[in-house]
């Protein structure tokens, strides 16, 4: 599910950040940031570890867990600001979630429900490459080196090296 998504949205022109100065921020899509402390909140939550990839027959190393994370936050943060789902398909999402998500709702806090909605109706709406793009392309993402770089052509937080 992460990777059809990711390659949904192509190849879009992002602007990154080779050097991030405020190391309390883990990534920030315009002015909206992600704190340390909200990724590890989302790292250590069942429903967020879901819908990484990560299963408990079949964990993420943690470095990797979170630079998936992190993707996942940019482009629910970048779609869903540019209006690439609407307001309607995430509250249908947020609806079904306990049932989509039937072990890991419940026990998830509402900012993660939030964002696994918003991942949920971004995969319904089938959203094409060339409106992916266009939705993404309005905006500058940045990420704290210590979690990896924003790769703006393959739309994925990815590791140095």
């Amino acid at each position: 599910m992460f990777l059809a998504a990711a390659a949904l949205v192509g190849a879009a022109s992002l602007s990154s950040c080779a050097t991030f100065s405020n190391h309390g921020v883990a990534a920030k899509v315009d002015n909206t940031t992600l704190s340390q402390h909200d990724l590890e909140v989302l790292t250590t939550t069942y429903l967020a570890n879901e819908i990484a990839g990560a299963t408990s027959s079949s964990p993420l190393p943690t470095a990797q867990l979170q630079r998936n994370l992190l993707t996942i936050w940019v482009l629910t943060t970048g779609l869903s600001t540019a209006g690439a789902v609407s307001q309607a398909e995430i509250d249908a999402a947020m609806s079904s979630g306990p049932a989509t998500h039937k072990n890991s709702w419940v026990s998830a806090p509402p900012e993660v429900q939030k964002m696994v909605a918003i991942w949920d109706a971004i995969q319904g709406a089938q959203l094409s490459i060339t409106d992916g793009t266009a939705a993404m392309s309005k905006f500058k993402v940045s990420v704290d080196s210590r979690n990896g770089w924003w790769d703006s052509a393959n739309l994925k937080v990815t590791a140095f090296g």
